[in-house]
């Protein structure tokens, strides 16, 4: 303990400075922890929210006699029936838009409503609202006046809404705002919710439900094993981010390494008279190895509460954007333990080597503060000493460097690993953009009104094609859009008719859609598809190929007819064909227009209209979101980098202290001392931005490719060209501060001083 506060007394700077890397460091390492917080926080939540592990939303039923016959099923824990649909209230409080209205459970025992603000409602004129409805006091005006005002007394939100905008009313208020009498959705917690228990139940109820000609009206939301709904694709967006924590690791790690070995190296003559006045070299090496041990201690008491902080800080960030929640702090027990392994054990063992080294050093050698580093002993130095440089002064530079290969490969990682991610997150950033655009370029419609409710309100007819009975403008056209599952892919189900105008309708290989000819088709025919080529390729289906789609009304069987390159998991099937599979024969509930969207009213249905801008503005708030993350981690991982460069440069320096003096005790001026070290510091600058460039796109482009293998979506790669030459200057001005930064210290201590101590 007394040579590490000597040790901070005497160069209290430097402590400081390798203090601070060591604890970005492992700060950084906290990343790691991200998606183990995502998904804990998740699971937790929905425990406590009691969320359904199955939940159906089906045509209107009697619950008189339904709820005793599910919850006598094998293995029900809990039932919860109640009622949804869309409600376009008045302008005070929603400006008119059409907004989801659930009743809230009568029970605790079922999707549990998360209270934020105010109260839960007490009587049929009061209504508990998810953030970003209205707010808490306001006045929801209904259609028709029929309950009448409604006012908002609670903001709140359920496990199964996260991120939506809902109205929780109570039960009778809930039939006479949507019109269903009776109810239309069905929540399950099962005492064991294993998958295989779920596809039993689930089973079990569409038998009941069957013979009740009740049928389901939107795939069934099963979550096992208490997981949340979002908590897939949070999980993948936390493991995107954590993947930065292996570029943090290999910076801290070379970064430690620099750290603990420049501490050592600085003592080399302290450790030399130790030796020289008896001390054992195993002596000698442990009181090396202290400071190093104690700064490593001291880094990693202060990089352990700041990786919490960094973790908590971005998956707030996280989930706050993608599921419209605020978790509580937490921590990973499993990350802050190997975070502190590696900060105090990897300073003992970094430091250890080191100590090795320097106690082996011959003691005149020690002693005089020599560098006992030579050159020209290995052919590869012969074959560097057979290059013109040009000059002394890069001759120097370039023999320095090579002396000092060690030294050499951390600036070189230090300089890649500060470009690599620069140039990760540049590709990433390009990559998104571009798919964001591309993702919409096989359609060609302007708007697009789709049916809030699972209800069918736009004929297929062909006089629809012109707006003549949708209230549209010239160019509607009426189509089917609907989900559906093949094994554990969901994919988007587009009905649209063979001649459309409104998708792109190029295939790569087989053929497109034509006219089915048959108006007879029957439910359980299999109909023509035309698959998304990326999902054809990685699944391995081909033209000809027949494959089962569950859709809400049950299994379908489509023939793969065609292949195309819409860059979404998708599939486009026959409109007619697919409304009589579906139950609603001639009828769809999704019309695309090019003049406009339909007149308000004329369509006699809750409807939600969206543009492509619309679509595109939000793609492009999800992916500023997690590219601001993105840049954050990155931000910290050049810090780091930086810090770690600035620590090896000023080493570097105080290893060539004699020789920066001896140049100037022969006339040297300021800038050929800059010149020195700046040739130097460019070579392998420029050496770790090559190096760097390389790994940046090659680690982009392998998130890149794990997305688009986890999601079967085309993302594409993009290379950020820009930021190559961008990073190239970074690099540059670096290199210069550096350079001049070194050759104004090694002018502060007077020569005599440094060479008396080498002589």
């Amino acid at each position: 303990m007394r040579s590490a506060l000597r040790e901070m007394r005497r160069a209290p700077l430097r402590v400081a400075a390798s203090t601070l890397a060591i604890a970005l460091a492992i700060a950084a390492m906290g990343i790691f922890a991200i998606p183990s917080m995502a998904s804990n926080t998740l699971r937790d939540i929905a425990a406590a929210d009691l969320a359904a592990h199955l939940q159906l939303t089906t045509t209107p039923f009697d619950a008189t006699t339904l709820r005793a016959e599910i919850e006598q099923m094998d293995g029900v824990e809990a039932v919860e029936l109640g009622t949804t649909g869309t409600v376009t209230f008045g302008s005070g409080g929603t400006g008119g838009e059409g907004v989801r209205v659930e009743s809230y459970p009568e029970s605790s025992s079922v999707n549990r409503i998360r209270l934020g603000e105010g109260r839960m409602p007490r009587d049929a004129g009061e209504v508990l609202v998810s953030p970003g409805v209205a707010p808490l006091g306001s006045v929801l005006r209904t259609p028709g006046g029929d309950p009448g005002d409604l006012t908002v007394v609670g903001l709140g939100q359920s496990t199964l809404s996260a991120a939506d905008e809902v109205v929780f009313a109570r039960p009778d208020t809930a039939a006479l705002l949507t019109g269903i009498e009776g109810s239309n959705t069905i929540s399950l917690r099962l005492a064991d919710p294993t998958a295989e228990n779920l596809e039993t139940t689930l089973a079990s109820v569409r038998a009941v439900l069957g013979s009740r000609s009740v049928a389901l009206t939107s795939l069934p939301v099963s979550l096992p094993d208490g997981a949340h709904p979002i908590e897939e694709g949070i999980t993948e967006v936390s493991f995107m981010i954590g993947s930065l924590g292996v570029v943090a690791g290999i910076v801290a790690l070379v970064l430690l390494a620099s750290t603990a070995s420049a501490m050592v190296t600085e003592r080399t003559r302290d450790a030399a008279i130790m030796r020289a006045i008896g001390a054992r070299r195993r002596v000698a090496r442990r009181e090396l190895r202290r400071p190093a041990v104690f700064v490593g201690l001291l880094g990693t008491a202060i990089g352990l509460p700041l990786g919490v902080l960094v973790a908590n800080v971005v998956a707030e960030m996280v989930l706050e954007r993608f599921a419209g929640l605020n978790p509580p702090f937490s921590l990973d027990p499993v990350v802050l333990a190997a975070s502190a392994v590696f900060g105090v054990l990897g300073a003992r063992i970094v430091s250890a080597r080191s100590a090795r080294r320097v106690a082996r050093v011959e003691l005149t050698t020690a002693l005089r503060d020599r560098e006992p580093i030579s050159f020209g002993n290995r052919w590869s130095d012969r074959m560097l000493a057979r290059i013109p440089t040009g000059g002394v002064l890069s001759r120097m530079s370039l023999r320095s460097m090579a002396r000092r290969r060690g030294r050499s490969v951390a600036l070189t990682a230090q300089f890649g690993a500060a470009v690599g991610a620069a140039v990760l997150v540049a590709c990433l950033a390009a990559s998104i953009a571009d798919f964001n655009g591309a993702e919409l370029a096989s359609f060609r419609w302007d708007h697009e009104t789709t049916a809030a409710d699972p209800v069918s309100p736009f004929g297929l007819d062909r006089p629809d094609r012109t707006g003549s009975g949708n209230g549209a403008g010239t160019g509607a056209e009426a189509a089917i859009h609907t989900e559906g599952m093949i094994d554990d892919w969901e994919i988007e189900v587009f009905g649209v008719a063979p001649d459309t105008a409104m998708i792109d309708a190029d295939v790569t290989s087989g053929s497109w859609l034509s006219p089915s000819g048959t108006p007879s088709r029957r439910p359980g025919d299999v109909l023509p598809a035309v698959l998304a080529e990326r999902f054809a390729d990685q699944e391995g289906y081909e033209v000809g190929d027949q494959l089962t789609v569950d859709l809400a009304a049950g299994p379908t069987q489509f023939e793969v007819i065609g292949l195309h390159p819409i860059r979404s998991v998708a599939l486009f099937a026959p409109a007619d064909a697919l409304s009589v599979e579906l139950g609603t024969p001639g009828r769809g509930n999704t019309l695309w227009s090019t003049g406009g969207p339909p007149a308000p009213g004329s369509v006699g249905a809750a409807v939600v209209n969206t543009t492509r801008d619309e679509l595109f503005a939000e793609d492009a708030a999800a992916r500023d979101a997690i590219l601001g993350i993105f840049g954050a981690i990155g931000v910290i991982v050049v810090s780091v980098s930086l810090i770690g460069t600035g620590s090896t440069v000023a080493m570097n320096l105080f290893e060539r202290r004699r020789e920066t003096a001896t140049l100037q005790a022969n006339g040297a001026r300021r800038r050929d001392v800059r010149r020195l070290l700046g040739v130097e510091l460019l070579v392998v600058g420029m050496t770790g931005w090559t190096l760097g460039s390389m790994a940046g796109i090659a680690g982009a482009r392998a998130i890149m490719g794990f997305f688009a293998a986890s999601n079967a979506i085309d993302l594409g790669f993009e290379v950020a060209w820009t930021a190559l030459p961008l990073a190239a200057l970074a690099v540059a001005g670096v290199v210069h501060l550096f350079a001049v930064t070194a050759a104004r210290g090694a002018q502060r201590k007077p020569l005599e001083s440094t060479l008396r101590a080498a002589t």
